[in-house]
């Protein structure tokens, strides 16, 4: 009977091959592993990178803000008004020049505030500025009138912004309303209002405080009073008798 096997490929030299060739496989699944990890990690680092890349250069323009303020040739933050006023007395007059080198309009706000006579706010409520400016420009003989050569600024633009301050004296058949700060007195006689027409009114100390918000004085009378008042007060407390501020501001436009 012949040999199925040469002598070298005993069985025990199968069986030693057979373990050799398992071990080549194993170091072969490895070596796949590691290089399909490798690759997995080079791909996850390049996307993180490339991540990063983006965000740091994200690229914004912003736009300049160059607004300034002057009084003649001078840069201003804040200005200083104070008049002797007077019944007659030449109007006084305080110009601020706004200029506009943004790259962005704006617009030109003004609020008056901390608004004081005698020692006390005349407005208890400051919040809405236009009625205020209206008040102070028509409801007194002494009027203060704020207004601006332009209201909307465009790029490398300017404006001038005056606060005008004055008293006229010749007015007939004028009527004021009284400052409800003035305490009652009985040199004058006090009006109401209905419609278009002036009504004398019976007025007393123990009445007037619920009154005086409805209450006028004739033009004559209402100057009188306020320049004896302003004059005691001015005396005896070495302050102006009326006094105000007027926040001024540009505001950018959003468009």
């Amino acid at each position: 009977m012949k040999k199925l096997f040469r002598n070298e490929t005993s069985y025990e030299q199968l069986e030693k091959d057979y373990e050799r060739v398992k071990r080549i496989k194993k170091r072969m699944g490895v070596r796949t592993f590691l290089l399909v990890l490798f690759l997995f990690g080079v791909n996850v680092f390049a996307w993180f990178v490339y991540i990063s890349e983006a965000q740091i250069h994200t690229d914004a323009n912003v736009a300049a803000w160059d607004l300034n303020f002057y009084d003649g040739s001078a840069l201003v933050k804040n200005v200083v008004i104070t008049p002797e006023i007077y019944p007659g007395m030449q109007s006084v007059e305080k110009t601020i020049t706004i200029t506009n080198a943004s790259d962005t309009g704006a617009t030109v706000v003004w609020t008056p505030k901390d608004i004081y006579f005698g020692g006390q706010r005349m407005f208890a409520d400051e919040s809405n500025s236009s009625a205020i400016s209206a008040a102070l420009a028509d409801d007194y003989p002494f009027k203060v009138a704020f207004s601006s050569t332009k209201i909307n600024l465009d790029y490398i633009d300017s404006a001038d912004f005056t606060v005008q301050i004055y008293w006229p004296f010749n007015e007939t058949n004028k009527y004021y309303k009284v400052i409800p700060i003035l305490p009652y007195t009985d040199d004058w006689d006090y009006y109401t209002l209905s419609g278009s027409t002036y009504s004398k009114a019976t007025v007393t100390s123990s009445t007037y405080s619920s009154m005086v918000n409805n209450l006028y004085m004739v033009k004559d009378d209402i100057d009188s009073y306020i320049g004896e008042f302003c004059g005691d007060y001015e005396a005896s407390h070495s302050d102006t008798c009326f006094n105000f501020t007027v926040g001024l501001r540009a505001v950018q436009n959003n468009s």
